[in-house]
């Protein structure tokens, strides 16, 4: 009888303990829960700043502790969008400055390259009236002179004979003015 007597006391104190522990630790894990789901909530906003994905603002609670990080995150977060939107801004007005140089740089361009070619031409009509007779387009006395002088020294250098012919045509200045 004593044994059994033992025996339900021991009982009885078990299940008085597991009672006693059952009911501290439901507040325990429930309490724990709570805090720890607020910084689950601040471990992930935090990381999705860090990789870059657009973190929505988070909730003010009545959790005061939580509420000054809470307040710290948004703080990042609009201090970045607004860093995100002027950076936008100043690379649209880059693109528009650069694509205006751009055009700017292919009208001057072609402005070069127009000039260029009316130098040519103005230098191949220079040559032409320096050279050349204008009624009849044949090569004038200063063009034979010029090439006479380099025929010459091409002879002299390369030690070969040289011959020159000469025409008169009678009365020919009467008809050439």
């Amino acid at each position: 009888i004593l044994l059994a007597d033992l025996r339900a006391k021991i009982l009885r104190v078990f299940l008085l303990s597991m009672t006693l522990l059952t009911s501290c630790a439901i507040p325990v894990y429930l309490i724990t829960r709570r805090a720890t789901a607020s910084l689950t909530e601040l471990k992930q906003t935090a990381s999705d700043i860090l990789s870059g994905i657009a973190a929505r603002k988070l909730e003010l609670t009545d959790e005061n502790e939580f509420n000054e990080i809470r307040q710290l995150i948004n703080s990042v977060l609009d201090t970045s969008a607004s860093q995100k939107y002027e950076v936008g801004l100043d690379h649209k007005l880059l693109l528009l400055k650069a694509d205006e140089r751009a055009s700017q740089l292919s009208l001057r361009e072609q402005q070069l390259n127009q000039a260029s070619e009316e130098i040519v031409a103005a230098k191949e009509q220079l040559h032409r009236l320096a050279n050349y007779d204008y009624l009849t387009s044949l090569p004038n006395r200063q063009l034979f002179i010029e090439q006479l002088e380099l025929l010459l020294r091409l002879s002299a250098r390369d030690a070969k004979p040289l011959a020159v012919l000469f025409l008169n045509l009678d009365n020919f200045s009467r008809i050439n003015e």
